[in-house]
C-alpha cells in the first residue's frame, strides 16, 4: 500500500504500478532526475523514516528540490507500507 495524505491518497501495489507503467509510455520520466540527497534517516522496529530531495537538472543548472519524508514500514523483511508527507 501507497499513501499520500497530503494529496488524499491510498494506492495499491497494481494501481501504483500501473501508473508509473502509463507515465513512463507517456514520456513522463524525462531523465531530469540526477540523484537523491539523503538528509536524515530513522531506523526503527518494522520501520524507516528518510528526509530526502531530489537534484534535478532545470533551466538553470543542477538543483535541489524541496526536502521530503518518507516513511517505510516492512513486514516479514518486505515493504509493507509507504507513508509520503511532503
Amino acid at each position: 500500500m501507497y499513501e499520500h495524505p497530503k494529496y488524499g491518497g491510498t494506492y495499491s501495489r497494481e494501481t501504483l504500478y500501473n501508473g508509473y507503467k502509463r507515465n513512463q509510455a507517456n514520456g513522463g520520466y524525462d531523465g531530469s532526475v540526477l540523484d537523491i540527497l539523503e538528509f536524515t534517516r530513522i531506523t526503527g522496529l518494522n520501520g524507516v523514516v528518510v528526509e530526502r530531495s531530489y537534484v534535478t537538472e532545470g533551466r538553470d543548472g543542477i538543483e535541489q528540490g524541496e526536502k521530503q519524508m518518507t516513511l517505510f514500514e516492512f513486514r516479514d523483511g518486505k515493504i509493507k507500507c509507504i507513508f509520503e508527507y511532503w
